[in-house]
């Protein structure tokens, strides 16, 4: 239902415009809920619903069009300096990259993601990115270093117990050890 997802994802898009020029000014916003700081009109959910709109089309295969829509959820990101964001846009922004053959331009996203992972302490996001710079490593014709990633991509799935990715991640291990 991605045409139903992309209307919905608009509605919403709509919406956080309209409240934007209402918002109000918060003194500390980190202290408050991401429901409350919606609420208040946060600038940051213009960002989210464009990397939704990027979600959207790269599952759909319009991957320029996705990088269009990745773009511009990091740049609302930065200028509200949300590493979280960053870290996870980034991903996203190297993944299509890497799904378009385009490694040079996918690996600078990866390492600003995993870095930014790594300082946070966001373990599935590190997981994510470990197997993507794999993906890549791989599709260079470096299977030693692919694998070395895929195992650390997987441990670190194994650490946080999640399942999904610890099943596609041994899936492509185990490919890549038969290549």
């Amino acid at each position: 239902n991605y045409e139903e997802a992309r209307d919905r994802a608009q509605e919403a898009l709509k919406l956080f415009e309209e409240s934007l020029p209402q918002q109000q000014t918060v003194e500390d916003p980190a202290h408050l809920t991401r429901t409350r700081r919606t609420a208040l009109g946060d600038p940051v959910d213009l960002g989210r619903t464009y990397a939704l709109f990027g979600a959207l089309a790269n599952a759909v295969g319009q991957r320029t069009e996705a990088l269009g829509h990745l773009n511009t959820a990091l740049a609302l990101y930065e200028r509200h300096d949300r590493q979280r964001e960053i870290a996870h846009v980034c991903c996203n922004i190297g993944h299509v990259h890497l799904k378009k053959a385009e490694y040079a331009l996918a690996k600078p996203f990866l390492h600003r993601s995993l870095n930014l992972a790594e300082r946070i302490g966001d373990t599935p996001l590190m997981s994510v990115v470990f197997h993507n710079l794999g993906e890549v490593a791989a599709s260079s014709g470096d299977m030693a270093e692919a694998e070395t990633l895929y195992r650390r991509s997987l441990t670190l799935a194994e650490q946080v117990n999640d399942r999904e990715y610890v099943s596609l991640w041994s899936a492509d291990l185990a490919i890549l050890l038969q290549e």
